[in-house]
């Protein structure tokens, strides 16, 4: 992901595939949740702080408990329906709500130092998404309501998950995809969900699969080396 004009003017182009690959990453990090209204009391602060350098958290980015709970409320919605965004939440969903809003954190600061630009329909298309996906535009402030959060919160996600998918789509194009030789290489060892079938029959669909393994790795290592420089610190 350069700097160039050419770069900027394709970030639509860009971010559907990869906003895609982060809505579904946050499918995955769902974890079972009881049904039914939750009734705890939301007091804000700073749970997280995103982003700061190696001994020193004063460019860290504060992440509050209003923001990790929206982030659940928001996988919810967008794995389960909207039946689920108002469900009670369990420990377990708000440390991937955390984890998961701490990564987006860092992805889109990066996009940013290296002047990533959001296109507005990009905004206006993802935002009117989770209207619909939610019932409306009250319902979405509703749910950004029950957690302590506001419009302007709503945007903040909208943005940092657009600027995130920007970095992984950049992960995504350093990569070469494998060539016929190797996919039949990985495929006999059979270490994969894919077994058992013809190669012919699969080959596409499994060479997918071994790209997405591979944007995962990338995607890790990539945290790993911004981690040496930046920090998520926990504060609660």
């Amino acid at each position: 992901m350069g700097t160039s004009s050419g770069s900027r003017t394709r970030s639509s182009l860009v971010a559907r595939g990869a906003i895609a690959a982060l809505f579904a990453a946050a499918a995955l990090a769902i974890c079972p949740v009881a049904a039914g209204q939750g009734s705890r009391v939301l007091v804000d602060g700073i749970t997280v702080l995103s982003g700061g350098l190696v001994g020193d958290d004063s460019v860290a980015s504060p992440v509050l408990r209003s923001d990790v709970e929206l982030e659940a409320r928001l996988m919810l919605l967008l794995s389960r329906g909207p039946a689920w965004s108002s469900a009670a939440i369990d420990e377990e969903l708000i440390a991937r709500a955390r984890r998961r809003i701490s990564h987006v954190r860092l992805m889109s600061r990066q996009a940013r130092q290296i002047g990533e630009v959001i296109q507005p329909g990009d905004k206006a298309k993802l935002r009117s998404s989770l209207e619909k996906l939610a019932g409306g535009v009250d319902a979405l402030v509703r749910i950004a309501e029950s957690c302590g959060a506001d419009e302007g919160d709503l945007d903040i996600w909208v943005e940092d998950t657009l600027l995130a998918a920007a970095q992984l789509t950049y992960l995504r194009e350093r990569l070469e995809p494998p060539g016929d030789e190797e996919l039949e290489r990985i495929f006999a060892e059979g270490d994969h969900p894919f077994a058992g079938q013809p190669f012919d029959e699969a080959r596409r669909e499994f060479s997918r699969y071994v790209m997405e393994q591979r944007v995962r790795l990338e995607l890790l290592e990539w945290l790993d080396s911004t981690l040496q420089h930046r920090k998520i610190s926990l504060v609660e």
